[in-house]
Order: C-alpha cells, then sequence, then structure tokens
C-alpha cells in the first residue's frame, strides 16, 4: 500500500495550519498597532451633536426604528454598548445611514464619526480584552481529531489508516 496519499494529506494539513497561523499573527499585529491619527476625529459631544441632527429623528426612544434609540446610548463611554456602536460605523462607513432622501452629514464628518467611535472601541479593548467565549478552544485528543478530519480527503492519519471518499 502506497503511502504517498497520506504524506500528501499531511503535508497539505501542515501548509494550511501554517498558513492558518500566519494569517491570525497578521490579524493580531493589525488590530494591535496604535490607530493612525486621522486629520479630524470628533470627541464624544461633538459625536453626539451629529447623531441629534442625522440619527435622533428616527432612533430615539420614541420611534425605536429598527429596534435602535440612539439618544439613550452614552456617547462618552462608546465601548460600553460597542456591539451597537459597531453597527452603527458598519452603516456609516457603507453610507446607508441616514438613508437616501433624509439630510446626510458631508463624507467626511461621517467619516470623522465613524473613526472616532472606531477608536473610542478599540481603546478600550486595548485596556480590557475581551476575546468572547474561549471555552470552545481546546486540544482535540486522537479519536476526536481523527473524527474531524474524517471529512477530508485522505486525511485519517491521525489513526494510521487512509480514509478515500468519493
Amino acid at each position: 500500500m502506497s503511502r504517498r496519499p497520506q504524506i500528501v494529506g499531511a503535508i497539505a494539513l501542515l501548509a494550511g495550519l501554517w498558513l492558518a497561523a500566519v494569517a491570525g499573527a497578521l490579524r493580531v499585529e493589525a488590530t494591535q498597532q496604535a490607530p493612525a491619527a486621522s486629520p479630524r476625529s470628533m470627541p464624544g459631544a461633538a459625536n453626539r451633536a451629529v447623531a441629534e441632527q442625522y440619527c435622533f429623528g428616527c432612533h430615539n426612544q420614541k420611534l425605536k426604528t429598527a429596534g435602535l434609540a440612539l439618544d439613550t446610548l452614552d456617547f462618552d463611554h462608546v465601548s460600553a454598548n460597542a456591539d451597537i456602536w459597531e453597527k452603527v460605523i458598519a452603516k456609516l462607513r457603507a453610507g446607508s445611514m441616514p438613508p437616501p432622501g433624509r439630510p446626510r452629514p458631508d463624507a467626511a464628518t461621517a467619516q470623522a464619526m465613524a473613526i472616532s467611535l472606531e477608536r473610542d472601541i478599540d481603546q478600550a479593548w486595548a485596556v480590557r480584552p475581551n476575546p468572547g467565549r474561549i471555552a470552545a478552544v481546546h486540544r482535540l485528543k486522537k479519536r476526536p481529531f481523527s473524527r474531524a478530519a474524517a471529512g477530508r480527503k485522505y486525511l485519517e492519519i491521525a489513526q494510521g489508516r487512509r480514509v478515500e471518499q468519493e
């Protein structure tokens, strides 16, 4: 019996793991770098003023359009509601909010607000990182690894036999 498919599978697995590790290291390095100074970043009061002018008309406690009440959030402590602010940042960057037909801030103001919100969230993360649920990351033993890898062609390496799948 030829061991070539096992060797090729092992090399492919190792190459994949190496690529994943390199990509993860690059991603961590990119997030740990200090954010570049922006030409215009806005403090909480300025962000609140922009939101009052363009956002509070729909996203207030009374209307709660899309289930969002921005007027109740603290603009000085953005990290307290980072999940909501991440969605706001995404909408600002995409240019989908405010919707067409409604008054919109100029592109520089929207960009400055997004940068400011993002910077506040990133600074809070640097002080107190929250990696999420870490119980999902654990070391697989021989048999569970073998079962997990069985879905891949020629990768029943852990138990020393090859399984071909169609």
